[in-house]
């Protein structure tokens, strides 16, 4: 198993989707396929909070890679880039526990 755990479900669903990777622009990329495709159903999850940190902090890096995969997203671009930023400031304050949710790339 990677860094990175993609994985998609809906409400009250098994899960339909599960996509593994130590890749922040292999995980990031899938993420908004899925997230297209199952609106609000897509989550990424990190084994750690310095993974989580280390996927956010190469978001932002390379916040024109991520712009040009967001076309047909459900989220609004603002929230994407504030909710990078802010977790980045944070330190990944949100995440709790191992393999917990890197916000805003989780469900909605």
């Amino acid at each position: 198993m990677g860094k990175y755990c993609l994985t998609v479900a809906g409400l009250f669903e098994e899960e339909v989707y599960r996509f593994n990777s130590s890749d922040p622009k292999k995980i990031i990329k899938k993420w908004f396929e899925q997230e297209k495709a199952h609106a609000l159903c897509a989550n990424i999850q990190a084994a750690t909070r310095e993974d989580a940190l280390m996927l956010l902090t190469w978001a932002f890096e390379n916040i024109e890679y991520v712009k040009k995969q967001y076309p047909g997203c459900h989220y609004r671009w603002n929230y994407i880039c504030d909710g990078i930023e802010k977790e980045i400031s944070e330190k990944c304050k949100s995440f709790q526990w191992e393999w917990d949710s890197v916000f805003p790339f989780c469900m909605g």
